[in-house]
C-alpha cells in the first residue's frame, strides 16, 4: 500500500521505485505502476524489516524496466543489498541487459558489488575508469544501503552514508534499444545473468544526482518520501435549496 509522497524534497527526480517488502508475487513499480516484467528463479525472503527479494543462484534475476526509462546524464541509484555468502564472483546487483546483442559499453549503467576481484565498480556510459567508471576496494560487506551517482559534481559510490570513492567525471550514456534495467545483470546479454547470491530490500533511480547531505538522509530514513497508506480524501458535495 506504500506510494509516493510527491511533496517531499528527496522525491523529486524519482523515476524508478522498487520495494522489495510489501507482497509476495510480482513486486509493483511504485512510479509508473508497473510490475516487474520477469523474475528467474528469485524467491522471497524474509527479514526483520519484511521482505526481500533473494537470488539463491547466480542465474537469478529480475527484468525490472526496459532500460529507456533510464537518464542518460545525471542519475543516482540507491540500493539495499546484503551477500548471503563471502565468495567473491562476477556479478552484478543491478544493470542493463539486452534481448539479443551485448549491450555496448555507451549503454552501461550498473554497478558490481563487489566483482570477483573484490573491487566495487560503478559505470554509467562506459567502463573507463575516472572517466565512465567507479571504483573502490578493501570495503568490507554487510546489510548495505549503497548510493552510486554520476553528474556535475562527478561520479561517487557511497556504503551506509559514507562516501568511498569519487572522481570528477560528468558523463553521459545512450540508451540501447531492447535493453532491460534488471536485477542480477549488467553489461550482458539477456539470457546471460550473473547474480550474486544475495538479497535486496529496494531500488531506487533518480534522473537527478542528489547532494550529499540528501545521501546521508536517504540513508538514516530510507523511506522517507513513501506514504505507508493511501492519505484521506474529503469530498465537498454543493448542496441545491430551492423548489426545483
Amino acid at each position: 500500500g506504500a506510494h509516493i509522497n510527491w511533496g517531499h524534497p528527496l522525491a523529486r527526480g524519482l523515476i524508478g521505485v522498487w520495494l522489495f517488502n510489501e507482497a509476495y508475487g510480482l513486486p509493483r513499480e511504485l512510479v509508473s505502476g508497473m510490475f516487474v516484467t520477469r523474475m528467474s528463479d528469485s524467491v522471497w525472503a524474509t527479514h526483520q524489516k519484511g521482505l526481500k527479494i533473494l537470488a539463491d543462484n547466480t542465474s537469478d534475476f529480475v527484468d525490472l524496466r526496459p532500460s529507456s526509462f533510464l537518464p542518460t546524464q545525471e542519475i543516482t541509484v540507491i540500493l539495499q543489498h546484503r551477500k548471503t555468502d563471502a565468495t567473491n564472483r562476477s556479478s552484478a546487483p543491478f544493470g542493463c541487459a539486452h534481448a539479443s546483442i551485448t549491450p555496448p559499453d555507451s549503454s552501461r549503467c550498473g554497478a558490481h558489488v563487489p566483482y570477483s576481484d573484490g573491487i566495487v565498480y560503478w559505470d554509467f556510459g562506459g567502463q573507463t575508469e575516472n572517466t565512465s567508471r567507479e571504483s573502490v576496494s578493501g570495503l568490507t560487506f554487510g546489510d548495505d544501503l549503497w548510493v552510486f551517482t554520476s553528474g556535475p559534481r562527478g561520479m561517487e559510490i557511497w556504503q551506509n552514508g559514507q562516501l568511498r570513492s569519487s572522481n570528477t567525471a560528468n558523463p553521459t550514456r545512450t540508451d540501447q534499444s531492447g535493453g532491460y534495467f534488471a536485477l542480477g545483470k549488467h553489461a550482458v546479454v539477456d539470457a546471460t545473468s550473473f547474480s550474486d547470491l544475495a538479497e535486496t530490500g529496494f531500488l531506487f533511480v533518480s534522473n537527478k544526482q542528489w547532494t550529499q547531505n540528501d545521501i546521508r538522509w536517504i540513508t538514516a530514513e530510507p523511506y522517507v518520501f513513501l506514504f505507508s497508506q493511501s492519505p484521506s480524501v474529503k469530498y465537498f458535495l454543493p448542496i441545491v435549496v430551492g423548489s426545483g
